[in-house]
């Protein structure tokens, strides 16, 4: 690791730890892109179907969560996000089916290891990496559209 990397590293560590404290930090932390947690505000009329419930949502990032390497997809079982989110493995279920039918994941199968009566599927995130990426680049564009301080209306106090 380069020396920038690893100081970047450092700096972040101790902020999130200085924010959160060290307990919370040793549990480990999940980076959640901002242009995903703002999406209902940059997704347009027309794109509702795209929205995500808070349900979605909270099964989104749980899948994100346990997506630790770039080139592996996460492979939780529904037992377990459900246990994570406090739903009910068939609601799970259901907006798994959902976020599937939104084009936001894809889901695949895993081999089977030796013993094991079924491997659980693992969740393809290329879609909603798409999907984000494309909101973010929406945001950048229409960032260079806000309204000039001068040129907003005044509030009285």
């Amino acid at each position: 690791m380069s020396k920038l990397a690893e100081a970047l590293k450092e700096s972040s560590e101790r902020s999130f730890a200085s924010k959160w404290g060290h307990a919370v930090f040793q549990q480990g932390f999940t980076m959640i892109p901002n242009a995903l947690l703002q999406a209902h505000e940059l997704l347009q009329s027309e794109e509702e179907e795209l929205k995500l419930s808070p349900t979605e949502f909270l099964v989104v990032f749980q899948l994100i969560s346990m997506w630790w390497k770039a080139d592996v997809w996460p492979f939780p079982s529904k037992a377990l996000l459900a246990r994570r989110t406090g739903i009910s493995p068939r609601q799970v279920q259901r907006v798994l089916s959902s976020l599937k039918k939104k084009k936001l994941i894809r889901q695949t199968e895993r081999p089977v290891r030796q013993g094991s009566l079924k491997a659980t599927p693992a969740y393809s995130l290329t879609l909603l990496v798409d999907h984000v990426n494309d909101l973010a680049a929406r945001s950048a564009k229409n960032a260079g559209r806000m309204v000039p301080k001068e040129k907003r209306p005044q509030v009285e106090t």
